[in-house]
């Protein structure tokens, strides 16, 4: 079985939900190509749609569903819309455009063979419009973060201590793309307030500069992005981690969950799925940032407690079972 996934462009090593699922699916047997579909990639990617031999097409918001679903009914092959992200993620933009872009991707969905979503108020949502959406949440390869193989270890502090990052003093650290809507400012701003605190940010930078933003603070480190084998190891040398993003399950909460971390995150839509002993919860203000970042200090085994509570959840959450989700339709469609 051949499938070819759409996705928006957001770069290397940049929200590699699919390249776990699509991983997990190759040893079920699947053939799975991703493509960006932002862009100057778009062209790339509608060759790919129109000439490619596949036997289903995937589309993931929201370019990727744009383009996917007319290229699917062009070459009369099934096409599952993959919704990772809500419509609330646009609705900065300007009031036409978001209404053309939410009034058809609706009109996509209700047409399409199979859906997927990832937010419960999404799944609400589609069903109710009579849309019958399959809910899969962003998992973890949990022994991969749990258990970090001991070069990879290694590797990573050599990379962090080669990076001027005092390994003697508490590490808080985010993992992700460097987006305004994730109050990067607001912790860079912390981290002035917290000097016996290290914060290190790995990632790409797409709207904040992190490298600047750095420069201005000793103990601030932007490292840029690394291969997502390395990321386990990085985590293995943090005291704590930055979630602060308004989403029910980001993908980059189950892996600090499953390295054992306590994790700072936004209170909002986190607590959709996570509890108040899961998660520590707090306003995106740096002064708060600040002060709980002091109370981990302060209360080790409470703090600890976080992480071990938050590990159990993401043993709970495999990308295996997410797959097999996946490949459950794909085998129907296909």
């Amino acid at each position: 079985m051949k499938v070819l996934w759409l996705r928006p462009s957001t770069g290397e090593h940049v929200s590699l939900r699919r390249e776990r699922i699509a991983a997990h699916l190759s040893e079920m047997g699947v053939d799975v190509t991703i493509r960006d579909a932002s862009g100057a990639d778009a062209l790339g990617a509608i060759k790919a749609g129109l000439t490619g031999d596949y036997d289903v097409i995937l589309g993931n918001v929201r370019i990727g569903l744009y383009l996917g679903y007319p290229l699917a009914r062009l070459r009369r092959l099934p096409f599952i819309g993959d919704v990772s992200d809500s419509l609330a993620d646009i609705e900065q933009l300007p009031g036409p455009l978001f209404e053309l872009c939410r009034r058809y991707e609706w009109w996509v969905l209700e047409r399409s063979d199979a859906c997927f979503v990832v937010e419960s108020r999404t799944y609400e949502e589609t069903t109710r419009r009579g849309i019958d959406p399959t809910y899969v949440r962003n998992a973890v390869d949990y022994s991969a973060f749990a258990y970090p193989d001991g070069d990879i270890i290694s590797e990573t502090r050599t990379i962090l201590e080669n990076r001027d990052v005092d390994m003697d003093s508490p590490v808080a650290m985010y993992i992700g793309s460097m987006v305004p809507e994730y109050y990067l400012t607001e912790i860079v701003e912390a981290a002035s307030m917290t000097p016996e605190w290290e914060f290190v940010f790995l990632g790409q930078e797409r709207g904040v500069t992190l490298s600047e933003l750095a420069a201005d603070h000793e103990n601030v480190h932007y490292l840029g992005a690394f291969e997502y084998d390395l990321v386990p190891g990085f985590l293995s040398h943090a005291s704590c981690a930055l979630c602060l993003v308004d989403k029910e399950q980001p993908l980059k909460v189950m892996e600090y969950g499953a390295a054992g971390l306590p994790t700072l995150g936004y209170d909002g839509k986190l607590r959709a799925n996570f509890t108040e002993d899961e998660l520590l919860f707090l306003d995106p203000e740096p002064d708060a940032i600040s002060r709980k970042l002091s109370w981990i200090c302060e209360q080790p085994d409470e703090a600890s407690a976080y992480g071990e509570h938050l590990q159990r959840k993401a043993k709970d959450h495999s990308w295996n079972a997410v797959a097999q989700t996946y490949y459950d339709q794909l085998e129907r469609l296909a």
